[in-house]
């Protein structure tokens, strides 16, 4: 139990984080912005940092969203709330995207909100989610 009240204190420590990000960098005249990502898109940072593990970004997010998901839910978190704290974290992060422009902070900021994103994020959690019910039809416990 001590375990999962680390992980969930984590998750919302990075939620803080980013909220604090959110109010403190934007500036006031700044607009809600759009990407126009497409969905081969390559990560804005490919070039500049070596830091990302795909070349592309919606890979990138369906895969951190898999891990994450399944993370908790191998832990023991139930389905709904697992469901809500990763996609509540992609949220945020397309949230700060929309808000923060990378050409102004750099790692920190994105290039708008895209509901692709959102997308990605969804297909990881529906992959765990496909996978963990296949394992428990070949009857292995789960």
């Amino acid at each position: 139990m001590k375990g999962k009240g680390i992980i969930i204190g984590a998750i919302l420590f990075w939620v803080v984080v980013y909220c604090l990000l959110v109010t403190g960098k934007c500036d006031a005249q700044e607009n809600w912005r759009w990407s126009k990502n497409g969905w081969n898109s390559k990560c804005v940072f490919t070039e500049k940092i070596r830091g990302t593990i795909f070349e592309y970004d919606k890979i990138q997010h369906g895969t951190a969203c898999f891990l994450g998901y399944g993370t908790l839910r191998l832990l023991g978190m139930p389905k709904k709330k697992a469901f809500f704290v990763i996609m509540g974290l992609g949220l945020v992060n397309e949230i700060k995207d929309a808000l923060i422009p990378y050409e102004t902070y750099g790692l920190w900021g994105g290039e708008g909100f895209d509901y692709k994103d959102v997308i990605a994020n969804m297909i990881g959690i529906v992959a765990f989610e496909l996978i963990e019910f296949i394992w428990k039809q070949i009857n292995f416990s789960f």
